[in-house]
């Protein structure tokens, strides 16, 4: 009876802990990849952070072995336990090679390279980490790095001093059999079950409910259009803790009608109920949400984050807005509400783009190589 391919590898992944962002959604998804050829897969966190279905019992019910260590304390005590703790999981687990995702934990990847001769790599999710002299001397990088973004690699160049010939770039991707564009009863049923109305113009934001996604700012510039007749409905995907802000944010300006708030849902469908995506962020890596959306043909509208350039590079794929600009985030809503046809190119330009860059199996596919040239050397 044939099974699964076996590699023979096993590899140990390494966080801070599992929250509901893109970061512990990419091991996902690189885990089961992984499982898939072979290999063996475990993870070391802090567990569980914030109330979400991505945590450790996912994790563990996918048969990824799952070992919590503190690595959020600056208790020195509490440091040295989780160092001498890091080194007896990996005595146990034995694995081949260790995969940083979080710059905290590199340290924990170091020692073990040290004491126990595993190698690792290192891939860095989101610019701005700190690199003052401190943060330069507590990061180790590993034998390769991962940038996820052009503006990821050449943060790890131009403030880390990395050798460019050490550093891959592999942008995120999502399933590109799972998200996809709706057939007509798809786009119907999932519209249905959000009460959209057949006129109204659906726009998306799937993403923690938290500052930095810009929930406020999409606020801001939907309201005048509202105001000026344009039937308009906001889905909000996502849970976080500035769910009572946004609550009264939305009364204030007059949109309690045309909010819903989904939580934590499979985002597939509300890409399937939705014409636009809007992604205002004050900072991100790689937002994975855009690919998904792109994947499903949705038009997104987004701010010129770490990554914008990359996703929409041939300018075509998608609308870039400054950071903070609500009028420019109006402006670009807007140009997608009033032109259909813009609308529906756009859509279409991101399917084909992302299809053709922002696949989960060519992440994988592309981490995987970075991996055999870590064991091979």
């Amino acid at each position: 009876m044939a099974g699964k391919p076996k590699s023979g590898k096993r590899i140990l992944f390494l966080a801070k802990y599992l929250d509901s962002g893109g970061v512990t959604t990419h091991m996902m998804t690189l885990a089961q990849a992984l499982q898939a050829k072979g290999w063996q897969v475990g993870l070391i966190s802090g567990g569980t952070y914030g109330s979400h279905e991505q945590g450790v019992e996912w994790f563990e019910s996918h048969g990824i072995q799952h070992f919590r260590l503190d690595y959020n304390s600056r208790n020195p005590i509490r440091l040295l336990v989780a160092a001498i703790e890091t080194l007896k999981v990996v005595r146990q687990f034995k694995p081949d090679l260790l995969h940083v995702h979080w710059r905290i934990t590199s340290a924990y990847a170091q020692l073990s390279k040290i004491v126990l001769r595993v190698p690792f790599v290192t891939t860095i999710h989101l610019l701005d980490i700190g690199s003052s002299r401190a943060h330069k001397l507590f990061s180790f990088w590993g034998s390769r790095s991962i940038a996820i973004s052009s503006e990821c690699r050449e943060y790890l160049i131009t403030d880390f001093q990395l050798a460019p010939e050490k550093i891959d770039t592999v942008y995120n991707g999502a399933n590109e059999n799972y998200f996809r564009p709706a057939t007509s009863t798809e786009k119907l049923a999932a519209r249905t079950n959000f009460q959209i109305q057949d006129q109204a113009i659906a726009i998306c934001l799937v993403g923690r409910l938290e500052l930095v996604k810009g929930h406020q700012l999409l606020l801001d510039a939907v309201a005048p259009l509202v105001e000026a007749g344009h039937d308009l409905v906001l889905l909000f995907a996502g849970v976080g803790s500035l769910r009572a802000e946004i609550e009264r944010s939305i009364e204030q300006v007059g949109l309690s009608s045309r909010v819903h708030f989904l939580g934590h849902i499979d985002s597939r469908e509300v890409y399937w109920a939705s014409d636009i995506m809007a992604l205002p962020s004050y900072k991100e890596g790689f937002p994975l949400s855009v690919v998904e959306a792109m994947l499903c043909e949705v038009a997104c509208v987004r701010t010129n984050t770490s990554g914008a350039n990359d996703v929409f590079g041939d300018g075509q794929s998608g609308v870039i807005v400054p950071i903070g600009d609500v009028v420019a985030l109006r402006e670009g809503i807007l140009q997608l509400i009033v032109d259909p046809a813009k609308r529906q190119n756009i859509g279409h330009a991101a399917h084909v783009r992302a299809l053709e860059l922002f696949t989960s199996s060519q992440m994988v596919e592309k981490t995987l190589a970075t991996y055999r040239q870590v064991l091979k050397d």
